[in-house]
């Protein structure tokens, strides 16, 4: 395998599976983080500082892709060889569209003229969209493992929907806190 091909797993020492600990993820991309920064090669001449420079900014697309549940879900479908297009897949699971649906309508409903009420729906909203997000995880997880394309691929459609609600409740919040 190529540098640029290189397995992101493999560059963080880390097996090639969906679970990733954070703080294991967060402590060895800082020890490489360090190791390849440009400032290190100061004294280098410019095509070594700008391979540092390559190879620290490769680091830090590896780390956000692993570091991000749906991000780490895709890459790993995709170098397994399944052709996953995000912005394209969804889920046909009518009983979890009409749950987004009005999970989101709840969201918009909220009346952010009592701040205490609605920073208590927007946690338990946040918190509902963490579940998702956890519950389609595990079920990639074991699809993947397992191979089974199709439910990998409907899990991460899931995941998408619960990672956006997430997006959705704290940009809700941060109008609600005037931010």
């Amino acid at each position: 395998m190529s540098e640029q091909q290189q397995d992101l797993f493999a560059l963080f020492g880390l097996p090639r599976q969906y679970s990733v600990v954070p703080e294991d993820l967060r402590k060895r991309y800082l020890q490489l983080q360090h190791t390849m920064h440009p400032d290190m090669e100061s004294r280098q001449d410019a095509a070594s500082r700008d391979a540092a420079t390559l190879a620290g900014t490769r680091l830090n697309d590896a780390y956000d892709t692993i570091r991000d549940p749906v991000r780490r879900a895709v890459y790993l479908l995709q170098s397994a060889g399944v052709e996953f297009q995000p912005d394209r897949e969804t889920t046909a699971d009518a009983a979890y569209l009409f749950t987004q649906l009005e999970l989101r309508e709840s969201l918009a409903s909220l009346n952010l003229s009592n701040n205490t009420d609605a920073q208590e729906q927007l946690d338990k909203l946040r918190d509902q969209a963490q579940r998702q997000l956890d519950t389609a995880g595990a079920e990639f997880s074991s699809a993947w493992q397992s191979s089974e394309w199709s439910a990998a691929k409907q899990a991460i459609a899931r995941m998408l929907f619960a990672a956006k609600l997430k997006r959705d409740v704290r940009d809700r919040e941060e109008e609600l806190l005037d931010l």
